[in-house]
């Protein structure tokens, strides 16, 4: 697995992503200087909303961050994406 995954990252070419995008921070493990929102944005072209979780990188699976990503996710999406309503 760890093969193939180091084959497919070297032959992968990276590419701008066309839509509006949700960063998802991990707030309690977040290093100095780690990507903003302004650097992702010239990997972007739309806006990159960003919702911070009180835990840690590896912790963003738990069943309750899982939960909280959902619900900042379905917020974001908005209603006329099968989010939230309003």
């Amino acid at each position: 697995m760890f093969h193939n995954n180091g084959l497919i990252g070297r032959a992968h070419a990276f590419r701008v992503f066309d839509g509006d995008a949700l960063l998802v921070v991990a707030e309690d493990s977040k290093p100095e200087g780690a990507p903003t929102v302004e650097a992702w944005q010239p990997h972007v072209t739309g806006r990159i909303a960003e919702v911070g979780l009180p835990c840690d990188h590896y912790d963003l699976s738990l069943p309750e961050m899982l939960a909280r990503v959902w619900a900042a996710t379905s917020t974001w999406l908005g209603p006329e994406e099968g989010g939230a309503e309003g």
